[in-house]
């Protein structure tokens, strides 16, 4: 219990308070729990020590007595109904990439906030052409009170806000928002919530439909609130419940007031927008505790955000692509997936709005398939295995040729790429291949080998990379950039931790064909690099069949081969035979790759063989 920090018998909401004979003191929510008996709102704001911050109006006990008594006596006006579609999703002004499709794919309204109009060129542009100008939508646009709380308290941003609504030509407002946490003292949050009420009541003046927004943190304050706007003559309600959402699972407190929410609300209104649930698991949520109310719209921005960090929506839950590549036949994506849906922000946020609309009109989401790699149509992959970068028998120079020459869509490295056991570390060397790399611009893809899969080699690797020609000084002063110096070591070194910090043991692929191929470095399946190529094929294979996969292909062995009959593929090596591979590994075997085409059929290609 936060409790509050004014003594109930001067307190202009003691008749309708539910701490009625229990205030004077107040907890802090900090982490010390402070006792606070004083000012709370000024303890908290002016304390260093937690970082608890509570906004309220500036408003003295007598005008907070005067606007309790207007609100109270308040009476019915006449306000715009405006009928909202189930689901509504909020845009951020701040990337046209969330709604430049949104017509396109039946979405009728939409929500901004009004925080996203404070970018001073937005505004301008905005009040000065419209808001349906600026996103090039002919829907209904709504404008959302939402913004930061010392904002929301501050009196000219009102009145900013209705020329916005106004002049932005917006075809209806959601108000008023005000920060009444359950955690503040009570008493700010009865002034924040009764003078929120005069401002939604000050916006019926304008000629366009209001959703007020139910506002509370207790059972009588919900209650005074609902009241106070069906007398007002309210139709179109809302609820900010994103804050409840957020820590609905961990905190008992959150989840009762958004089920008073529910009692309340579910039996007394016909029309309910819900703000900030709009992810599959909060959107089915909603419905079934609102499931009363006749017409339940939903509003959010997670759906963008969620994109936006590669969190796709599928049916089997929130899916991260990241490192994953998505097939969907959902009509958001239309077919296109792989690197698409990786590269393109657009298409992920259509992709997550198709599957919310389906769940939002009582259907199921659309499936997908999850894979390391998605091989489109007319993509190229390259499969490459024991560069084995660093070491004297190493043709790395030959791999950089054939990757200029080749210039795939996708390099699949299937391991053994720097040898952290027997090379010498070499920045330079690792320079140039990222630097190979980004002249191509394809997707890489890495598993693990023998000699650099290992976490405790990669560091000995990196230890050397990063004290190379630097002393290790424990005493850290600022230094200029300088050309070829600490910087560009900074950026390699960073590009060489990325590379090896997304490993994997193996990758699952799918090919424009529809088959299934397994990749990995193989040294846990055939140990001796040595062992004869028949017993090596033999293993493969059960392990190709024990899998359920079309192909099975592998590296280690360091020899080249195909075999159409048996579904299995060695990509050979780029490095001349060691002493412990002499007599095992052909000339034949020495620049080879596994080439998947756009029809996915497989093919050994690499560079002529010349002075080695």
């Amino acid at each position: 219990m936060f409790g509050c920090d004014r003594i109930c018998t001067d307190c202009p909401f003691v008749r309708v308070c539910d701490f009625a004979g229990g205030g004077g003191v107040y907890f802090c929510s900090g982490g010390f729990g402070c006792r606070v008996s004083g000012s709370a709102l000024d303890f908290v704001n002016n304390c260093g020590l937690c970082g608890v911050r509570f906004y309220s109006f500036d408003l003295t006990d007598d005008e907070v007595r005067s606007l309790l008594e207007w609100v109270e006596n308040v009476g019915r006006v006449d306000i715009k109904y405006i009928e909202l579609p189930r689901l509504v999703p909020m845009v951020s002004f701040k990337d046209r990439r969330s709604f430049g499709f949104l017509r396109d794919f039946g979405f009728e309204c939409v929500v901004v906030s009004f925080g996203d109009l404070l970018d001073l060129g937005v505004f301008r542009e905005v009040v000065d052409k419209g808001v349906h100008y600026f996103l090039r939508f002919d829907g209904r646009v709504l404008l959302s009170s939402v913004m930061p709380d010392e904002l929301i308290v501050s009196g000219d941003v009102f009145d900013l806000f209705v020329r916005a609504a106004v002049a932005g030509c917006f075809d209806g407002v959601v108000c008023w928002d005000v920060p009444v946490y359950f955690d503040m003292p009570l008493y700010y949050s009865w002034v924040n919530l009764v003078k929120g009420l005069e401002l939604t009541y000050r916006l019926c003046e304008l000629d366009v439909p209001v959703i007020a927004l139910v506002k509370g943190n207790t059972p009588n304050q919900i209650r005074f609130s609902l009241d106070t706007l069906k007398r007002i003559g309210f139709r179109n309600y809302g609820l900010h419940a994103s804050e409840y959402l957020q820590r609905f699972r961990f905190d008992a407190r959150s989840r009762n007031i958004l089920y008073r929410y529910a009692d309340e609300l579910g039996g007394r209104v016909d029309n309910l927008l819900v703000i900030g649930a709009l992810r599959p698991d909060s959107l089915k949520f909603i419905h079934e505790i609102f499931s009363s109310v006749r017409n339940l719209s939903v509003c959010g921005l997670s759906y963008y955000l969620d994109a936006r960090d590669y969190r796709l929506y599928l049916r089997g839950g929130v899916m991260n692509v990241s490192r994953k590549f998505l097939r969907c036949s959902c009509p958001g994506c239309g077919g296109v997936g792989g690197r698409r849906l990786l590269e393109d922000l657009e298409l992920r946020v259509r992709h997550n709005l198709v599957q919310l609309k389906c769940l939002a009109d009582g259907g199921t989401m659309y499936e997908g398939e999850l894979y390391d790699l998605v091989v489109g149509e007319g993509e190229r992959a390259v499969f490459v295995s024991d560069l084995h970068i660093w070491t004297v028998e190493s043709r790395f120079e030959r791999f950089l040729q054939f990757l200029g020459e080749c210039r795939p869509d996708h390099l699949v490295l299937l391991g053994d790429v720097f040898d952290f056991r027997f090379g010498r570390p070499s920045i330079q060397l690792v320079k140039a291949f990222f630097n190979a790399v980004r002249r191509v611009g394809c997707t890489v893809h890495l598993v693990g080998g023998c000699c650099d899969g290992d976490l405790n080699s990669f560091l000995r690797a990196l230890d050397k990379l990063a004290f190379q020609n630097v002393p290790p000084s424990l005493i850290y002063t600022a230094k200029k950039n300088e050309p070829g110096g600490i910087d560009v070591r900074s950026k390699v070194l960073l590009d060489f931790y990325r590379f090896y910090r997304l490993v994997k043991d193996e990758l699952m692929v799918k090919l424009p064909d529809d088959s299934v191929l397994l990749a990995f470095h193989g040294h846990k399946l055939v140990e001796n690099p040595r062992e004869k190529l028949e017993v090596a094929r033999k293993l493969m294979t059960e392990y190709r069949v024990f899998r359920g996969v079309d192909w099975l292909v592998m590296g280690h062995l360091h020899r080249a081969f195909i075999d159409y009959d048996e579904g299995l593929a060695g990509a050979g090596c780029w490095q001349i035979p060691p002493r412990h591979l002499e007599g095992v590994v052909s000339k034949d075997d020495l620049f080879r790759a596994v080439l998947v085409d756009g029809d996915g059929n497989l093919d050994l290609i690499g560079v002529s063989l010349g002075s080695v």
